[in-house]
């Protein structure tokens, strides 16, 4: 078994945007979260089967990504991925969640702003 530790990251964001940044900055903190940590796999399966159009709309909408079959992939206390043939973004939820009830009540408030500003079809 291989385990990484890593002390921090090089980000190159772009011409004239690299920075170092430390461990604790590109950290997401999970104590308090395993409620959330033990259900991701049913919420990712859910999100997938039963509401692959909000996940869209997510992407589309909040995301200004362009239209396609976008997947619900993982969430964490601070939001959620979304991922696109093998591209990846990320959604901050409105407040940090720890739980799977706190994952769905903050998907709900998203899905309704994803509905206010989406085009009409």
């Amino acid at each position: 078994m291989l385990r990484l530790e890593p002390e921090g990251c090089h980000l190159v964001a772009g011409f004239g945007r690299i920075v170092d940044l430390g461990w604790p900055e590109i950290r997401t903190e999970t104590a308090g979260a395993e409620a959330l940590l033990a259900a991701e796999a049913g919420v990712v399966e859910h999100m997938n089967e039963d509401h692959a159009d909000a996940t869209r709309l997510y992407a589309t909408a909040l995301l200004g990504a362009p239209d396609g079959h976008w997947m619900f992939q993982g969430a964490d206390p601070l939001g959620c991925e979304l991922g696109l043939d093998g591209r990846a973004l990320y959604l901050r939820f409105p407040q940090p969640v720890t739980g799977p009830g706190e994952v769905r009540r903050a998907l709900v408030e998203l899905v309704s702003e994803a509905r206010s500003r989406a085009p009409e079809r």
